[in-house]
């Protein structure tokens, strides 16, 4: 496989932007982008902003760098370098590690824009020629098939992503095993406990039918054979 590893500019109006390369391995070559104001007619620059596929990555401006991309602001391996002090040395410059590439979030089309003034025109924006990144190296979907005494499913995972979180997956499995494993120890528990209530309650019922009906049965047969004795007669 062959990557490009000279560095390519292009040049539009007032900003320009540069890459180490638009080819980016995954896992092992990073993203490296720079936007780079160019000083002709500049007098004041307001902020740069970096673009990705419409959604805006990060920018400058005269007081500090804000991210709009949180969750690479959040990675502590990812580092901006950024000044508009200079109209004619302002730049952006974020480095992306290889080993927090993101996938596909970090592919796309980049862009620089810069507000800024100049003596002829006022104030006005100009943006750079976009440069398409794409991530290699990122293996292809594999469709995996589990199976259990209750179920059967399917999952669809990036390869890559069990070669980088095999502890995980090992772990994962480990646990459904545990389960399936209690789960076996409660049925064989509970089913003969079941069983031994059900027979408890059983025989209580009938216990407690019989009763009634031998009850009831002395009850019919002490009315039908009482005798009443009044004045030395029994009257049946």
């Amino acid at each position: 496989m062959l990557y490009i590893n000279i560095k390519t500019t292009k040049v539009l109006c007032s900003i320009s932007i540069e890459v180490d390369s638009t080819l980016i391995e995954y896992g092992k070559s990073g993203v490296n982008i720079k936007c780079v104001a160019n000083s002709t007619n500049l007098i004041g620059i307001t902020s740069i902003q970096l673009r990705r596929s419409e959604s805006n990555v990060v920018s400058v401006s005269k007081y500090t760098v804000v991210w709009q991309d949180k969750e690479l602001e959040n990675k502590t391996e990812v580092t901006v370098n950024a000044s508009i002090r200079d109209v004619s040395a302002s730049f952006l410059h974020l480095e992306i590690p290889g080993s927090v590439d993101r996938y596909p979030k970090d592919t796309g089309s980049y862009q620089c824009i810069l507000s800024g003034v100049t003596a002829s025109v006022g104030a006005s924006i100009y943006t750079s020629q976009s440069i398409v990144l794409n991530i290699t190296g990122f293996p292809y979907l594999t469709t995996y098939i589990f199976s259990t005494n209750h179920a059967r499913f399917e999952v669809s995972v990036q390869k890559g992503y069990l070669e980088f979180s095999t502890e995980s997956y090992k772990n994962n499995t480990s646990l459904q095993n545990e389960n399936e494993s209690f789960l076996i120890l409660y049925r064989k528990i509970i089913t003969p406990v079941g069983t031994l209530i059900s027979c408890v309650f059983a025989f209580i019922i009938v216990r407690e039918l019989r009763l009634h009906y031998v009850a009831s049965k002395a009850t019919a047969t002490s009315e039908r054979t009482e005798k009443k004795y009044t004045n030395g007669v029994y009257i049946v």
